[in-house]
């Protein structure tokens, strides 16, 4: 009871600040941004065929199945040529995309804890900061900058002010993973080129839009996302959290149809999707692939059509 009222308590205060009921100079509350040396970005010329993109959506601790993906793929023999992820599945992506193998890639998640992304120090922008995603990427990434991956690579990320779509395709990886990964009220939206990001499943928690922009003939979609019917909202907390749910659950589900195949791994049930599981969430991923194999295989050994039938009209709403 007493750690709901402090939630409650957070939730009263951050929409306090919000509607001016807290009063403070705009310099305190919204530190300037600054710049730093190889910033992530996009580049135009990143926008060439790829014959197949490995998509992996946000789902924060049920991204840990991506890792199990990854696994089965590597061992089946099966490299995309292209790997787009947002949030969790930007983190599990950029490993992978820099070289890293199956093995350390779960190795380097199996050492992760809750703790070890808290930095409690409640700025106006976020309860905690986030520095530590990049510099979790930066400890494990073979390779500091997304251009010299041996696959290519993309993060999703949100423009804070203008709600628009930014891929990052090149510059410092670990930095496009924390802007990709950026939960809004939970983390203080880091500053890029004097912009600010959050969280990449606000706008595209699914990203096969991206991957087919930036060329990809053939997409693969992992899908993680949170299921909202899994769970009725029982608290304060969970009213909060549930319209974000629900957003990436509909955003997830209209992209994926443009997919040539997609994949939810069977998870396990919501009570034990934990960091204390990662073993469970690690063989759903992996069980998806062993089961789609086949059809993988169908896909990737057919042609692609020269205008494809999945491919939306729908634009993807790039920051300009």
């Amino acid at each position: 009871m007493r750690c709901r009222l402090r939630w409650a308590a957070l939730v009263v205060l951050l929409a306090a600040s919000g509607c001016g009921i807290l009063k403070a100079p705009l310099a305190y509350l919204v530190p300037a941004p600054q710049t730093r040396d190889n910033e992530p970005r996009f580049r135009a010329e990143d926008v060439r065929p790829a014959r197949w993109a490995l998509v992996l959506s946000s789902g924060a601790t049920r991204g840990f199945a991506h890792v199990g993906v990854v696994r089965e793929l590597e061992a089946a023999g099966l490299r995309p040529d292209l790997i787009v992820g947002t949030s969790s599945g930007a983190m599990v992506g950029v490993l992978t995309a820099s070289g890293l193998p199956a093995a350390k890639l779960e190795e380097a998640t199996t050492g992760l804890h809750s703790g070890v992304f808290k930095q409690w120090t409640l700025p106006y922008t976020g309860i905690m900061e986030g520095n530590r995603i990049d510099d979790f990427v930066d400890a494990h990434a073979l390779r500091p900058s997304i251009e010299d991956f041996p696959i290519r690579f993309a993060a999703v990320a949100t423009e804070a002010e203008r709600g628009c779509l930014q891929v990052f395709t090149a510059g410092d990886a670990g930095r496009a993973v924390q802007a990709s990964s950026t939960v809004p009220v939970l983390l203080s939206p880091p500053s890029i080129s004097g912009k600010r990001y959050l969280d990449g499943g606000m706008v595209s928690p699914l990203p096969v839009r991206v991957a087919r922009m930036l060329g990809a003939e053939r997409v693969v979609a992992i899908d993680v996302t949170f299921d909202p019917s899994e769970r009725p909202f029982l608290n304060i907390t969970d009213a909060f959290w549930r319209s974000t749910l629900v957003m990436h659950r509909a955003l997830a589900a209209l992209e994926g149809m443009e997919a040539d195949l997609l994949l939810a791994p069977k998870m396990p049930p919501e009570s034990e999707i934990s960091f204390g599981n990662r073993p469970a969430l690690f063989d759903a991923g992996a069980l998806a692939v062993r089961d789609a194999l086949p059809a993988l295989r169908r896909l990737l050994a057919d042609p692609p059509p020269a205008r494809h039938p999945k491919a939306s009209h729908a634009p993807v709403l790039l920051c300009k």
